[in-house]
């Protein structure tokens, strides 16, 4: 009769396969993890922009920082790096992946990753700066209750 118990080739072999299937599922969490985090910034990036589109409907011009009744997401970090009378854009990180960067701009459909670029004045814009936004804006304007605006003059 033999002893009871495993031998040593049944214990290695069993602890190779366990070791296996701990980094398959290893890497399937960092890779939805980053799936997530990527939505996350999107999701946010869309929110903001079209919170930024209706401001502009009801107070003829962009806002010269993030509009109120934006939503944040808790991991996401949303920065209004320029605006001008047409066009802004937008900067998202994220605290789950901080080499995740993606930006948004009026004259873009889709966040996309990135940074935003310089701004250049266009029609007479100045540059304006109002708390570390920079504004390419024909004209700068304060409305109560609401952030500056940057207001395009209306061609006749």
């Amino acid at each position: 009769m033999g002893k009871k118990g495993f031998t040593i080739v049944e214990i290695m072999t069993v602890i190779v396969v366990l070791a296996i299937l701990a980094a398959v599922s290893a890497a399937g969490y960092a890779g939805w993890r980053q799936s997530s985090a990527r939505t996350e910034l999107v999701n946010d990036l869309k929110a903001v922009s079209a919170a930024m589109d209706s401001f502009r409907t009801f107070h003829n011009g962009y806002p010269m920082a993030l509009p109120d009744d934006y939503q944040k997401s808790d991991n996401v970090t949303t920065t209004l790096k320029y605006v001008s009378s047409n066009d802004f854009c937008l900067e998202a990180t994220t605290r789950t992946s901080s080499d995740m960067r993606y930006i948004v701009k009026k004259t873009d459909n889709e966040p996309k990753e990135g940074s935003c670029s310089t701004p250049h004045a266009m029609n007479g814009e100045s540059m304006t700066s109002v708390a570390g936004v920079v504004g390419l804006c024909q004209r700068v304007e304060t409305i109560a209750g609401a952030p500056q605006v940057c207001v395009p003059v209306l061609q006749p």
